[in-house]
């Protein structure tokens, strides 16, 4: 990703995404009980930690709902809590 999304679909397409490259191998990930450095490092990459920051620093300027939307999309992938934490 080369640049930051401009609007709310973008965020989301940016969100499902992500959401897709970890979910890809989130149960080994979850199985293996590993630190999620690459994980994070593709979360940075991605742009998506920068989704409520102002505009004038580099961020999304998004309002709090969007960022619970981006939430939910990668905690519906599995991405944002293991299997234990769900039980």
């Amino acid at each position: 990703w080369s640049s930051i999304p401009e609007n709310e679909a973008g965020w989301l397409q940016r969100a499902q995404e992500a959401a897709d490259v970890l979910a890809a191998d989130a149960v080994v990930r979850d199985q293996e009980n590993k630190s999620p450095w690459a994980e994070v490092a593709l979360l940075k990459h991605s742009g998506l930690l920068k989704v409520l920051g102002p505009r004038q620093y580099g961020g999304g300027g998004q309002p709090w709902s969007v960022g619970k939307l981006l939430a939910y999309e990668m905690q519906a992938a599995g991405t944002l809590t293991s299997d234990k934490a769900t039980r």
